[in-house]
């Protein structure tokens, strides 16, 4: 049925935007996921992948007005602006998934790097929201030598979150864009 269908969509754009298949630091989507609850991405971008999810879930807000997929559109779209387009206006194709010879460097976070970058309090704000106090969640197969990490990923929905949190919604997002914000100069 129509409603049976609205839900498996809704529920994939949920799963696909809060996992560690969406980049919560620089936006964008990773080309897939790894495991079951899409949290491990292949840590490669590919534009054309992009391309695609941004009309996705510009539709998807067309049609339900969630918040949500309207941050997650504007990540790709900022995203797509910022670090897949040349100075002379043409696009980049791709982002490779190893940085120094390890898969997805720059994307993996340990609880004292977020503490670090961000002080005490968004630190600890950011373990929480982003499912790091859950354990880590990544180990570089080719690589174990350098540890467990975690991918980042939103352990809730963001309405979930602010009022968990004793926010509102817009409060939330805003601190999320200030932090994610910190969180890419550090990996930047």
């Amino acid at each position: 049925t129509r409603s049976a269908t609205q839900r498996i969509i809704r529920e994939t754009l949920d799963a696909m935007a809060l996992g560690g298949l969406y980049d919560h630091v620089g936006g964008g989507f990773h080309r897939y996921a790894t495991d079951a609850q899409w949290r491990i991405p292949h840590f490669e971008k590919m534009l054309y992948d992009n391309g695609q999810l941004a009309a996705l879930y510009a539709e998807a807000f067309a049609r339900s007005r969630e918040p949500q997929d309207a941050f997650v559109l504007r990540g790709v779209l900022e995203w797509t602006l910022r670090d897949m387009t040349s100075d002379e206006g043409l696009f980049f194709s791709a982002i490779d998934a190893e940085v120094n010879h390890r898969e997805g460097q720059n994307y993996l976070w340990t609880r004292d790097q977020l503490v670090a970058t961000l002080g005490p309090d968004d630190g600890a704000w950011a373990a929480d929201v982003f499912g790091v106090d859950l354990g880590p969640n990544f180990t570089d197969p080719h690589h174990p030598e350098d540890g467990p990490k975690n991918v980042l990923f939103l352990r809730a929905r963001p309405d979930e979150l602010a009022r968990e949190l004793g926010v509102d919604l817009d409060a939330f997002y805003e601190r999320l864009v200030t932090i994610t914000a910190r969180l890419r100069e550090a990996r930047n």
